[in-house]
């Protein structure tokens, strides 16, 4: 492992816009691959899977950062790092929450459209 002695507090917001990003589009493919159903019991599916990414972003944002803060060396770098990090780990799911609900706006009567 690489030991980081200077890092900038950018590099937590660009993991989780990564993570973000990946997970919002692996959500988005597999609502879509969610069959209709007439009872509509797929709407049930489409909005535990896009809920349950949101949830899983946040924790693998402040896995995965949490992983390359145990590489920082250095006090003031590492609560620098920590506090980035943890701001980042709330700004994701928000952000993929925030993309979720304007996709569901723009498709209102697809399959998008039932994740809210």
């Amino acid at each position: 492992m690489t030991l980081l002695a200077s890092v900038s507090p950018a590099i937590p917001y660009v993991v989780g816009l990564v993570i973000t990003i990946i997970l919002f589009f692996t959500s988005v493919v597999i609502s879509q691959g969610i069959k209709f159903k007439p009872d509509l019991s797929d709407v049930k599916k489409r909005k535990v899977c896009f809920w349950t990414f949101a949830v899983l972003i946040f924790l693998l944002t402040l896995g995965v950062g949490f992983g390359l803060y145990l590489g920082v060396k250095g006090d003031s770098a590492q609560r620098t790092f920590l506090i980035h990090l943890l701001v980042a780990s709330f700004l994701s799911p928000g952000l993929y929450i925030l993309a979720g609900w304007i996709v569901a706006k723009i498709y209102r009567n697809g399959k998008l459209g039932n994740w809210f």
